[in-house]
């Protein structure tokens, strides 16, 4: 149950577009750490907790290879 949960929230925030702005944020951050990129990567993280393979799959390789 709490792995539905899980992946079900993971794959709304996909759907609205998290997982391509935790790329751009640290993409645009240049190397730079502050708070709001750890935050970000913080983010990033959470959406792939627990081996999300659609989020991996569909959309972080779909923005990374054009």
């Amino acid at each position: 149950m709490e792995k539905q949960k899980l992946l079900f929230h993971q794959a709304r925030l996909a759907n609205r577009g998290v997982a391509e702005m935790v790329l751009l944020h640290v993409s645009a951050c240049k190397g730079v750490p502050s708070d709001m990129v750890m935050k970000t990567l913080q983010l990033g993280i959470s959406i792939l907790r627990g081996g999300n393979i659609d989020i991996q799959m569909v959309t972080l390789l779909s923005y990374l290879v054009p």
